[in-house]
């Protein structure tokens, strides 16, 4: 998919390059704007056929070359927007190392929440899953050990 830039309303952005976003419920950052037709072709199937949780937060997977980032799946009537597009954050090109100029094209696909919330872009979010897991592992760890003093 050929990637344009999705800038709030009050910055100025190129011609042909960028696109207008204009709501203030969605943080640019951590969402990737598509076409609502293009959720089918990524998840294979409508959106109102997936499961709720699926329907609250769906997870994009945007590859170009060797770098890969995770992104939700966010659907709006923007103008400029074609089938083939993705419109992602200035931070999130920069990220996956994007040419400013030529040919802009990413791989999207499917992905899932943990690798979303491993990753995420707010370091409070990322941290506090990260700090999570780890107090769930030592968690089972402990119980484990308790477990076998127990039985022996």
């Amino acid at each position: 998919m050929k990637v344009l830039s999705a800038v709030p309303k009050l910055e100025s952005a190129e011609e042909g390059k960028s696109i207008f976003v204009d709501d203030p419920n969605i943080d640019l950052e951590c969402c990737a704007y598509l076409q609502a037709k293009a959720y089918k072709e990524i998840f294979n199937k409508k959106k109102k056929d997936a499961s709720q949780s699926n329907q609250r937060l769906s997870v994009l997977k945007i590859k170009y070359d060797n770098r890969c980032i995770y992104r939700k799946y966010a659907s709006k009537p923007i103008e400029g927007l074609k089938k083939d597009c993705i419109a992602i954050s200035g931070n999130s090109e920069q990220q996956l190392n994007l040419p400013r100029n030529g040919e802009r094209t990413v791989t999207v696909s499917k992905s899932y929440w943990f690798p979303f919330y491993w990753h995420h872009t707010n370091s409070a979010t990322r941290i506090s899953f990260r700090i999570g897991m780890w107090g769930l592992l030592i968690a089972i760890i402990g119980l484990g050990i308790s477990i076998k003093t127990i039985l022996i």
